[in-house]
């Protein structure tokens, strides 16, 4: 089948681009570890602010998302990204990533406001909130994509995910699960033997533990979101017809 052939070759090249971005970009897990020491601090900014708390953490949300995305932005665009892409990557997409957030807290808000207690109700032993929460989750999934490969802004952002996932749900969800899956075993796999020791030197092993989670999981989580930015560029500027055409040549020759 077509798509069959579509799907393997495109996350072939995807997935050689991908090892080829991470390996290149490895020290983005210090990213990751900046962020999670920023976040230490915003909180402890944001509980004293009493009132501003709420608008302190969502700028700073915004503008964490605003950076990574810019990040993401330089490795698929150019192959890397350099100290003066990470400063100023916080206000490059910070009000997309806002204006994001408060749409969602926005749709939220009016659900429960209107029919809070129809989404109380469950389906099946399932709420209707996770069903719509699932829902809103599968159709905007490439979201993040959207967000820093296309000029989208605002209400515009949640159409265009939605368009991208109605003309490559196959060729975009089938790799995603699969690859999701892969890293959390591997994960998984990874944190068995800081587990295993954790109970007889529980100090030692929870500080051992702590760095090595800093590490790894910015590193798989980078991975993950530089597969999707590769496998997002191809689909986006493509045709299933155009990319089984390209691959067909490229063999012959």
């Amino acid at each position: 089948m077509e798509i069959l052939s579509d799907i393997f070759y495109t996350n072939r090249e995807v997935l050689k681009k991908t090892i080829k971005a991470i390996t290149v970009n490895w020290k983005i897990f210090l990213v990751g570890i900046s962020y999670f020491i920023f976040s230490l601090l915003i909180w402890r900014i944001a509980s004293l602010a009493w009132i501003l708390s709420g608008l302190i953490i969502a700028v700073f949300q915004s503008a964490v998302i605003s950076d990574f995305l810019y990040l993401m932005e330089r490795i698929i665009k150019y192959g890397h990204f350099t100290m003066r892409d990470f400063k100023e990557g916080f206000k490059v997409y910070i009000w997309k990533a806002y204006s994001v957030l408060i749409l969602f807290w926005f749709a939220r808000y009016g659900l429960n406001l209107f029919f809070g207690r129809a989404m109380s109700a469950s389906i099946g032993g399932i709420s209707i909130w996770f069903i719509i929460e699932l829902i809103a989750f599968m159709a905007l999934n490439p979201l993040p994509e959207v967000m820093y490969q296309k000029y989208n802004q605002g209400f515009d952002m949640i159409s265009g995910a939605f368009e991208f996932i109605k003309e490559n749900y196959l060729e975009w969800f089938v790799p995603n699960i699969l690859i999701a899956i892969v890293l959390y075993t591997m994960v998984e796999l990874a944190m068995k033997p800081f587990a295993a020791v954790s109970g007889i030197f529980i100090n030692g092993a929870a500080s051992v533990m702590m760095i090595f989670v800093l590490t790894l999981l910015p590193l798989v989580f980078s991975f993950f979101m530089i597969y999707r930015g590769f496998l997002f560029r191809i689909l986006d500027r493509s045709t299933r017809r155009k990319r089984i055409y390209q691959y067909r040549i490229g063999r012959e020759e």
